[in-house]
């Protein structure tokens, strides 16, 4: 899959490791403090050369002119509260993006009542954000969001968002309706080389 150096934003301490021993040179952003000490400390331990920053992701793809030749987003997008704006700034970085996602079903009715959100400034694109809360009375956040609520999106606008911010060419590699806690799905996507 990797052939040689390439440059990749990542996600968690563990998928860091296994790039890296692949060959890639990487940038991993954590929002959560505590998960940002443990991502230093493994990194100590094992003599990891990637680079760890602490902080909101989307606001880093924001802010950075960097480019990548990949960004490998795992577990960040149903955290945001605009994860369409995060997908957005991925696809101003990449042309290719890893992911795995939670996703809502149409039927789940553990969420706040849709809002729709409109993104015609930069792409003519709108879907619904079904509203998450997180539980401000649990003692563990350690895998909390950065604030108090995170939007979520069905598959499905998921997949049309995908389209919308120019990720034309995509493959779902694993679709869990299953998954512990809710439905999760992965996906490969490029743009097209045109």
């Amino acid at each position: 899959m990797i052939g040689g150096k390439f440059s990749s934003w990542v996600h968690w301490r563990g998928h860091t490791y296994q790039l890296e021993k692949l060959g890639a040179e990487l940038t991993a952003v954590e929002a959560h403090p505590e998960n940002f000490l443990k991502c230093l400390m493994v990194k100590n331990a094992l003599e990891m050369n990637a680079r760890f920053l602490l902080g909101d992701f989307s606001e880093y793809l924001k802010e950075t002119s960097k480019s990548y030749d990949l960004i490998f987003a795992s577990g960040v997008f149903y955290h945001m509260e605009d994860p369409v704006d995060l997908l957005w700034q991925i696809s101003k970085r990449t042309d290719r993006i890893f992911a795995w996602t939670h996703y809502i079903s149409r039927d789940q009715s553990n969420y706040a009542e849709s809002s729709e959100r409109n993104f015609l400034k930069e792409i003519e694109f709108s879907c619904n954000y079904y509203r998450y809360e997180y539980d401000q009375s649990r003692e563990d956040r350690s895998f909390a969001g950065v604030g108090e609520f995170s939007s979520r999106l069905t598959k499905e606008d998921f997949l049309r968002a995908l389209l919308a911010v120019g990720f034309s060419n995509y493959e779902i590699v694993k679709d869990e309706f299953d998954h512990p806690g809710e439905p999760a799905f992965s996906f490969i996507a490029e743009k097209n080389k045109d």
